[in-house]
C-alpha cells in the first residue's frame, strides 16, 4: 500500500501547469506560482520520488490511425486474476489495466496499428479474453476519444526478442502468418506500421 502525499495549493498548481505543457521551464512555473525555480524543482523532485507525478510522453493515438477498444472480463478468481495481470502487464498495446467490482473484474484499454491486429488483441491467441479462467467478457471498439486525447503508448523502436512480453511468440500465430496482424513490437517479428 502506498503512502499518502499532501497536496498544498502550490502543488497542485505545478501540476496543472504541467498538464497542460509538460515542457513548462521551472522559470515560468516558479513565474506563475510566486516560487523560484529551485523551489519548484524541489517540490517537482519531492512529487517525483514520492511516486505522485511521472513526467512521460503521451501520445494522441488518433493522428496515428490506431484503433481501440476497450475489452470487460470476468475472471474465475481472484488468483487467476492477478497471473493475467502480471501476464500481460508489459504489453505494448495495453494502454490500461484496470480490477473493477461489479459483473466485471478487469478492464483492458487496448490500441493497436490498424483494425487487423487489433482484432487479433480480442480474438488471437495473445487475446486476454481468451485465457484460461476467463468466466465471461465484452468487447467495445472506441469510435472517438474525445477526453484524454493522450494516452501512455508504448513506442518500442525495435524489438529484440522472440518472445512477447505475454510469453507468446509471434510468428506461431495463424493471424501473423495470414498477415491479419503486425506481431508485438517487443518481438523482432514487427512489421511495422502499417505506412513503414
Amino acid at each position: 500500500m502506498s503512502r499518502k502525499i499532501h497536496l498544498d495549493e502550490i502543488d497542485r498548481r505545478i501540476i496543472s501547469i504541467l498538464q497542460q505543457n509538460g515542457r513548462t521551464a521551472l522559470v515560468e512555473i516558479g513565474r506563475k506560482t510566486g516560487m523560484t525555480h529551485v523551489g519548484v524543482k524541489r517540490r517537482l523532485e519531492r512529487l517525483v520520488k514520492g511516486g505522485l507525478i511521472r513526467i512521460s510522453a503521451n501520445v494522441d493515438i488518433s493522428r496515428l490511425k490506431f484503433k481501440a477498444a476497450i475489452i470487460l472480463v470476468e475472471v474465475e478468481n481472484y488468483e487467476r486474476l492477478q497471473q493475467l495481470i502480471e501476464m500481460f502487464k508489459n504489453c505494448p498495446r495495453i494502454i490500461c489495466l484496470a480490477t473493477l467490482s461489479g459483473t466485471y473484474n478487469l478492464m483492458v484499454l487496448i490500441a493497436a496499428e490498424d483494425m487487423d491486429t487489433l482484432e487479433s488483441m480480442i480474438l488471437g491467441e495473445c487475446a486476454i479474453r481468451g485465457q484460461r479462467g476467463i468466466r465471461k467478457s465484452d468487447v467495445q471498439i472506441i469510435e472517438s476519444f474525445y477526453y484524454p486525447v493522450h494516452f501512455p503508448l508504448r513506442m518500442i523502436s525495435k524489438g529484440r526478442s522472440k518472445i512477447s512480453p505475454c510469453g507468446l511468440r509471434c510468428d506461431k500465430c495463424g493471424r501473423y502468418k495470414l498477415k491479419k496482424c503486425l506481431a508485438c513490437p517487443a518481438t523482432i517479428f514487427y512489421r511495422g506500421f502499417p505506412s513503414d
